[in-house]
């Protein structure tokens, strides 16, 4: 016979917390001691100043400059980030990303290879770049400073050439910049401030904030990114890229299989759906399933080619594969259509991106949508290190997790293999979205 298991009231007051054995800072086996740290990044920091010190005043608002701080591989955890080091030196963190080194030793066994690893851009005034060297002449060998300093891998200034992704042609006059933003209007005022001085036009009521970055679209020489390019708080300079073409595939002669719509109403009509797409033509057999349908640019005309592709993308979602002369399944739920695409999109206006994406974000605001599709981005595959608007955008609203929001991959990745990043297109690497192709 069993035992009777007895059930305990209120057992919830027999608990106490038991802590883990906490870990000292020093406890990770070290890959420079201090003195190696001190002797490897005494030279790096002041080679930084001196790069800092050769840039346009101008371009260095209230002079300040960046640098690119570089975590050994073997110290990318969050808690290994180097606060006391940067508090001590007055430096502040206004960005990251990963990167790809080499480092000169590792806690591994053998030689090290290349790996991954977290880079930090940090600023400060110029002045303080300069006393580096003096600020870690006081560290205590066995302080957190000292830890921090010995877990850094490489030191430099972010040069102006690193900071564009991409030169373009030379008929480009057109370009995508990212800011970091320390202070976000102090940046932004000195940013458009400069690039006026050489010879860009800032179309800054495009532009669009995410956390500390700023997407912004300028327009000016293109023999002139150079000189862009020196503003100390720019991240990424490319040229816009153009909207992917969104045209389905042309067909000779007429389609002449048909199917049979069905009769009953969607299983459901509590989730609320949107498609985001090029509208829909007034005649048209979903009437029945469409709960709305709006025109986010009142003033624009409809572009035909975009109404047969939101017409195709709508039914797709209602009724999912059809099998010809088939009978049509049942819609899952109504759905709403946003036309996000027009005739304006037609016109060779490169910043027709930014106007799209302004529309994105407009529903996305809204919060009313738990579910929604976007088959449409720019014609750009980027490297996960890069960062661009779209992405950056739609993946912060969608961050809170109350929407779905499917996004088509792009079917052109494979033109780029010549550099080597053939792979899916903006923004379908969304962390928070779901990228279908």
């Amino acid at each position: 016979m069993s035992p009777t298991n007895f059930l305990i009231g209120r057992g919830e007051l027999l608990t106490h917390d038991i802590k883990g054995p906490g870990r000292m800072p020093g406890d990770k086996a070290k890959v420079y001691s201090f003195e190696q740290a001190m002797h490897r990044l005494e030279p790096q920091f002041a080679a930084t100043a001196a790069a800092l010190d050769a840039m346009p005043s101008h371009a260095c608002p209230d002079d300040f400059g960046v640098a690119r701080l570089t975590m050994n591989p073997s110290y990318i955890a969050r808690s290994f980030f180097p606060v006391a080091l940067l508090r001590m030196a007055r430096l502040e963190s206004v960005g990251s990303r990963t990167v790809k080194v080499t480092p000169d030793g590792w806690t591994k066994k053998g030689v090290p290879k290349e790996c991954t690893t977290t880079e930090l851009f940090v600023a400060g005034k110029r002045e303080v770049f300069h006393h580096l060297n003096d600020h870690i002449q006081q560290i205590a060998p066995k302080s957190r400073e000292a830890l921090d300093l010995a877990r850094i891998e490489r030191f430099s200034v972010f040069a102006p050439r690193e900071r564009i992704a991409d030169y373009g042609s030379t008929k480009d006059r057109f370009f995508e910049v990212i800011t970091h933003l320390s202070d976000e209007n102090f940046v932004q005022q000195a940013f458009m401030r400069y690039a006026k001085e050489v010879g860009f036009k800032v179309h800054d009521d495009l532009g669009f904030t995410v956390g500390n970055l700023w997407f912004v679209p300028v327009e000016g020489r293109h023999d002139h990114i150079e000189q862009l390019a020196k503003f100390v708080f720019v991240r990424v300079i490319r040229p816009v890229p153009k909207l992917r073409g969104m045209r389905p595939a042309q067909h000779t002669g007429n389609v002449t299989v048909g199917c049979d719509l069905p009769i009953e109403q969607p299983l459901s009509s509590e989730p609320k759906v949107a498609i985001l797409d090029g509208g829909l033509p007034k005649q048209h057999a979903i009437d029945r399933w469409l709960r709305s349908y709006r025109v986010m640019d009142q003033n624009a005309q409809d572009d035909p080619a975009g109404l047969a592709h939101g017409l195709a993308v709508s039914s797709a979602f209602l009724f999912g594969p059809i099998q010809p002369n088939g009978i049509a399944a049942r819609p899952f739920a109504y759905v709403d259509h946003l036309r996000v695409l027009d005739k304006d999109t037609e016109k060779e206006d490169p910043l027709v991106l930014y106007r799209v994406l302004g529309f994105i974000e407009e529903v996305l605001l809204s919060r009313q949508y738990q579910f929604i599709n976007l088959s449409l981005g720019p014609d750009l595959p980027i490297e996960d290190t890069d960062v661009h608007a779209w992405t950056s955008v739609i993946d912060d609203l969608l961050s809170d997790g109350d929407t779905l929001m499917t996004v088509a991959i792009g079917n052109n990745g494979e033109m780029d293999r010549s550099s080597g990043n053939a792979r899916v297109q903006v923004p379908s690497d969304c962390v928070n979205a779901l990228a279908v192709g």
